[in-house]
């Protein structure tokens, strides 16, 4: 058995691909879990498989019964950059087709609504103590407001530590985020003193715990327990149910960048020139990520006569040989 506990005849490949992964500075643990569960598959189907041949790439490329698109991608995803792997060092093996998913529609996100916003913190705050999860009542009122106030992405939220947060300052690390980047937000000053109060009682019930916002046994909260918290938010605030987009936490997200541009061109600030601005606090790679909730701003078209998403070439010169 390899360090990664793979048990399939293919197990000292994906080990071998997980090494290169952490060695370049990507910590590839959602990855690892795919590679686990179809690991789980090969040696229930494929036990004498010595190759990742087409025949084995195809099968585990089956879209499960339950499966959305988002998810069937995320679980192939890892098996095609094992197959481009192997090919890199020599190791022929099959390679799934990056259009082998099909298109993918982008998302539509819920932008909350200042009344839904209310609604919901108004629940967040009203949360008693539950004895399965002590601190729970602690931390979805500061957790949520977080994301809101500051943007983050909810595994960027969760995943916080307590050495990361400079509670006098508010200057905030953020490990490890999409692109595999840190970057570092500052906290609101009102959001800043909640954050110092939360701080000193949670840490009563969790003075081991490294993480800001420690579970029911001091560890971080995964990804579905952050989305049982804030259904369960949700629903005490009694909010309209909605057929579609259903709302999600990382709509907290949405919602910041849609409201934080509406407030600039309600101020009259050249947006050209903020949105650079904008793109590095969220972490984006380019800023047409950014750009995009401009089309989400109520009556944007009519407050944004003249602004010309062209304009942002020239952060970028050209250069002449």
């Amino acid at each position: 058995m390899n360090e990664y506990g793979f048990l399939s005849s293919l197990g000292d490949y994906m080990s071998e691909f997980l090494d290169f992964k952490r060695k370049m500075g990507h910590p590839y643990e959602r990855g690892i879990s795919y590679l686990k569960d179809f690991d789980r598959f090969c040696l229930l189907n494929f036990r004498n498989a010595t190759c990742l041949d087409e025949k084995v790439c195809l099968a585990w490329a089956r879209r499960r019964p339950t499966e959305n698109n988002s998810g069937f991608i995320s679980r192939i995803t890892p098996l095609r950059q094992l197959g481009k792997f192997l090919n890199s060092i020599g190791i022929q093996a099959y390679v799934l087709p990056d259009s082998f998913h099909g298109h993918v529609p982008r998302y539509l996100p819920h932008i909350f609504t200042e009344e839904e916003l209310r609604s919901f913190f108004t629940a967040v705050d009203s949360l008693a103590p539950y004895y399965q999860s002590v601190a729970r009542h602690l931390v979805a009122p500061v957790l949520f407001r977080l994301m809101y106030c500051c943007g983050l992405r909810p595994s960027e939220a969760r995943l916080l530590e307590n050495a990361d947060i400079d509670l006098w300052t508010g200057r905030t690390l953020i490990r490890q985020s999409k692109g595999h980047k840190d970057r570092i937000i500052i906290i609101p000053p009102d959001l800043l003193e909640t954050c110092r109060t939360y701080r000193l009682r949670v840490q009563c019930l969790f003075p081991d715990s490294k993480f800001f916002f420690p579970n029911h046994n001091g560890n971080t909260y995964s990804a579905p327990q952050l989305r049982y918290l804030f259904e369960l938010c949700w629903s005490k605030a009694g909010i309209e149910v909605y057929d579609l987009p259903k709302p999600r936490v990382y709509d907290f997200r949405h919602t910041y960048c849609t409201y934080r541009l509406y407030r600039w061109m309600d101020e009259g600030r050249d947006i050209t020139a903020w949105l650079p601005y904008l793109s590095a606090f969220l972490g984006h790679e380019d800023y047409g990520s950014t750009a995009y909730y401009i089309h989400l701003v109520p009556g944007a078209l009519q407050r944004m006569s003249g602004f010309d998403l062209n304009k942002l070439e020239c952060l970028i010169p050209e250069v002449s040989f």
